[in-house]
């Protein structure tokens, strides 16, 4: 059964107890479970890049969500008074593999409470955006080389990028 979550979720989306199951030899699965079965799986992950994001009011000093992005390729927007997680969302790669993408920056515009945009740059080279109620990003773009910056500008629906092949990129996020 567990050969069949592998492939279905891939190897990586696994706990780590999971993976270390996977690579023990058959015959030593039903010690390894007995020693492990009275703690519970957790899936933990590394945070790769951080934001904010302003929750229901735009004025300098309202209260702001936090947005963090995960090594294993999700987007996380944390309620700014009791740091639960108020929304989820995906940064799938689209392809026959699905594979997540990791993003190495993000950046975030417009109100939690009403309406915003969040735009990743992620490892591989590719830009996602993600919009209020979306659970999965879609890819905007898929560059040659990494992002080294990126600047959202929420006035005219600009994303700007510069990259390491020494370029700057300018797409409308207007989707």
């Amino acid at each position: 059964m567990l050969q069949n979550v592998r492939q279905e979720v891939g190897f990586s989306n696994l706990t780590p107890r999971s993976q270390q199951l996977l690579l023990l030899e058959r015959s030593k699965w039903q010690l390894f479970v007995s020693q492990h079965k009275d703690h519970p799986l957790k899936r933990q992950t590394v945070a790769t890049c951080m934001t904010t994001l302003k929750k229901s009011m735009s004025e300098d000093y309202a209260v702001s969500c936090l947005v963090v992005g995960t090594e294993s390729g999700e987007i996380f927007m944390l309620d700014p008074e009791a740091f639960t997680i108020l929304e989820t969302m995906s940064l799938c790669g689209g392809g026959n593999d699905s594979s997540p993408l990791v993003p190495a920056q993000v950046a975030a515009t417009g109100l939690y409470d009403v309406e915003y945009r969040v735009v990743t740059a992620c490892r591989d080279g590719s830009v996602c955006l993600v919009r209020r109620g979306w659970k999965e990003a879609k890819v905007l773009a898929q560059l040659s080389a990494q992002v080294v910056d990126m600047i959202v500008q929420s006035d005219n629906a600009n994303i700007v990028l510069a990259t390491m092949d020494q370029s700057l990129h300018c797409y409308s996020k207007k989707v």
